[in-house]
């Protein structure tokens, strides 16, 4: 299983994984790297890796750009046709209840068929009252350049 060393949480996510699957049979081998080597020798190349994915604006375009088949970013290769008529819909549909009925249809068939195991780690960010102006961004790594301490 290859992951970025360098990038947050995933190598404990990455042990974890590995003693969680051994009383399974698997025997997963770790092979971590830092994120410039694992990206551009690794990522979307290899069978089994993790990947960290931050935020998007819209859950529609994760969707496009990471299960639709074909996408550039589909590191599973996954491609469904179900699943790109799925994606197609909700990425079009304006009416809140049909677009959530999308997703509900979707998240069936990725619960059946699906080619991941998605993991949410919890972010905490800890701010005292000397810290100003602090901004979370959507990649929910902190990042303290945006913020400044009072003296």
């Amino acid at each position: 299983m290859y992951f970025a060393i360098d990038y947050p949480y995933t190598k404990e996510l990455a042990q974890t994984v590995q003693e969680l699957a051994a009383p399974a049979g698997f025997n997963l081998k770790l092979k971590g790297y830092t994120r410039d080597i694992y990206l551009s020798q690794y990522w979307l190349k290899v069978p089994l890796c993790i990947t960290g994915w931050g935020g998007r604006v819209d859950p529609s375009m994760m969707l496009t750009i990471a299960f639709k088949g074909g996408a550039a970013w589909n590191e599973s290769h996954y491609d469904n046709p179900q699943v790109n008529e799925l994606i197609k819909k909700i990425s079009q549909e304006v009416d809140d209840e049909k677009r959530l009925g999308y997703y509900h249809e979707l998240q069936e068939i990725f619960y059946e068929d699906g080619p991941l195991l998605n993991v949410q780690v919890p972010v905490l960010v800890a701010l005292s009252d000397k810290i100003i102006d602090y901004r979370h961004p959507m990649t929910m790594m902190p990042q303290y350049k945006y913020a400044d301490i009072l003296p």
